[in-house]
């Protein structure tokens, strides 16, 4: 069966991941760092595994020296085969493509050149041929210094601090619905606010990730004229952590974006009234242009 990947620009080889070749990526144990993989969840189309990168210190494995991808953890999703509604809707509506790994990338990519926060995507692989490939596999960089939304707005007292964030998660959601994407499955489970400064922004290096390399200085605080000058006020990033069985469309269309934030705010639960109605106006502000 024909094999089909791409390696992102500041990964120089397969060996910067620990594979022999991209074939290692479908394999369970093909992965120099396999051995200490990490199973984060299984579904009926997928499952994610965290791993370290060749160099990256660990009580397990012998000491190695990073091979020109860095250090720290990747994620890896495998898909072993994908059912045929899954296919189809990769195949039929953007970003068209003919495996789910590759459809995963194609949306980060967007999203990424559309100014949204999102894991960096390092390199996919996908096996056979025809209408779509049944076998593929994603890995993309694992984040450090971010938290789920609800989980940081637990822990942080300041009443600022809780302001900014709240601020941040609507202005990102609202950039979402700018660009047009849709992702049925959004959870704020998907949504991480940044403890620090976020590894995830898009920086200036080469990449095929579109036009990403000119938002490298950009901020969701530029869209805050009370922030843009502190920096110590600014807002944390937010980062989209998962893209599954999304979609771009032509157009926002207003019925998504109430069904989303109806279901976002459910999942807030008891969270104030007064930061739900923030993160609701601040999202429907850009789309009601």
């Amino acid at each position: 069966m024909s094999l089909r990947s791409k390696l992102a620009p500041g990964v120089p080889d397969w060996l910067a991941l620990g594979a022999s070749g991209p074939q290692d990526l479908l394999a369970g144990d093909g992965l120099e760092t396999a051995a200490v993989a990490q199973e984060i969840s299984r579904g009926v189309d997928s499952s994610l595994f965290r791993l370290p990168l060749p160099g990256t210190p660990h009580e397990k494995l012998s000491p190695s020296r990073p091979r020109g991808a860095g250090t720290g953890f990747v994620y890896l999703r495998r898909y072993p085969g994908v059912r045929l509604r899954r296919a189809l809707h990769a195949r039929l509506t953007a970003p068209f493509s003919d495996s789910a790994a590759s459809r995963d990338w194609n949306l980060i990519c967007y999203l990424r050149s559309a100014g949204i926060v999102t894991p960096e995507p390092l390199a996919w692989v996908a096996k056979g041929g025809g209408f779509f490939a049944q076998e593929s596999a994603l890995v993309t960089r694992a984040l450090t210094g971010t938290r789920p939304v609800l989980e940081w707005l637990a822990a942080e007292e300041d009443p600022a601090r809780r302001r900014l964030g709240v601020t941040a998660l609507g202005l990102a959601l609202a950039r979402l619905f700018t660009a047009c994407v849709e992702l049925p499955r959004l959870s704020l489970d998907h949504l991480h606010l940044s403890t620090a400064r976020s590894q995830s922004r898009p920086d200036s290096a080469a990449s095929d990730c579109g036009a990403e390399q000119l938002l490298g200085l950009q901020s969701d605080a530029s869209d805050a004229p009370f922030a843009a000058s502190l920096t110590w006020r600014r807002l944390p990033d937010v980062v989209l952590m998962n893209v599954g069985e999304g979609r771009i469309v032509k157009g926002t269309r207003e019925r998504y974006v109430r069904r989303t934030l109806e279901r976002l705010a459910g999942e807030a639960g008891d969270r104030p009234p007064r930061e739900r109605l923030r993160v609701a106006v601040l999202a429907r502000a850009s789309v009601s242009r």
